[in-house]
């Protein structure tokens, strides 16, 4: 979801700013810890390497350590003192990714038993480009489960820029056992921004018992055309949400 407000001279101001390009996520229901890691006692065990561009210096620039504030970076974890992210600033680093390269972190295998499905949250603070030029992508072992927002056209333009740290909830699917998350960059010979910054993340299973609660409102339940009553966020009268996962 995201909140557009009209100021008495018509313009628009949204938040988070990028609207619906980089929206806020979120998951309703009971939910049971699988797994989490907030990296506050270490680095998770986390890897990381260079999938494709020339190994130089800075090209894998994924660090664990307190964020430096360059090139849209937080100054700060979202808990704690560290996070991993792709270049925290500092000596011959300037807080952007590198041109032309794509590098990975990867989480420790998680055993998740039979589990299939799962909800993934986490915090991130993100900054890349349209995803006409550049992309970020979140894994589930070898498959793509979100990737930023792309405009489709050359001009580009539109680029995911996180200004606070967003939790990002995703739905998982069709999980098999051990289960390694992903995060990834890849860059054109462009512009260049400040890429991931990621902290808190946590797996869960939908608790068996999760339904939707009856309150006797459904002013914000789907109807059957999959559509939202009163109206959906398109027409500025209401938040289109599903009734159990906002991602």
């Amino acid at each position: 979801y995201y909140l557009k407000v009209t100021d008495s001279s018509g313009a628009d101001i949204l938040w988070p700013p990028g609207g619906s390009i980089a929206p806020y996520t979120f998951y309703v229901g009971p939910l049971e810890e699988v797994w989490c890691e907030n990296f506050n006692s270490g680095d998770g065990g986390f890897t990381h390497a260079l999938l494709d561009g020339t190994d130089q210096e800075g090209a894998d620039d994924w660090i664990y350590g307190s964020p430096g504030g360059l090139s849209g970076d937080p100054v700060e974890a979202y808990s704690g003192q560290e996070i991993w992210g792709n270049d925290r600033g500092g000596g011959n680093y300037n807080g952007a990714y590198q041109s032309n390269i794509t590098n990975r972190l990867t989480s420790v295998p998680v055993d998740i038993g039979s589990d299939t499905t799962l909800i993934l949250q986490y915090r991130r603070w993100l900054n890349v480009e349209d995803g006409q030029y550049d992309h970020a992508r979140v894994y589930a072992n070898d498959a793509v489960v979100w990737e930023n927002h792309s405009s489709g056209q050359r001009a580009g333009g539109e680029n995911t820029e996180d200004v606070d740290w967003v939790l990002h909830t995703l739905r998982l699917d069709n999980l098999s056992n051990p289960l390694s998350l992903g995060w990834e960059i890849e860059s054109d010979g462009g512009l260049e921004l400040g890429g991931w910054n990621i902290d808190d993340i946590c797996l869960y299973r939908i608790s068996e018992d999760a339904q939707i609660p009856d309150t006797g409102d459904s002013s914000f339940l789907p109807d059957d055309t999959g559509d939202n009553i009163p109206g959906t966020q398109d027409s500025g009268k209401g938040i289109n949400l599903s009734p159990v996962c906002g991602c």
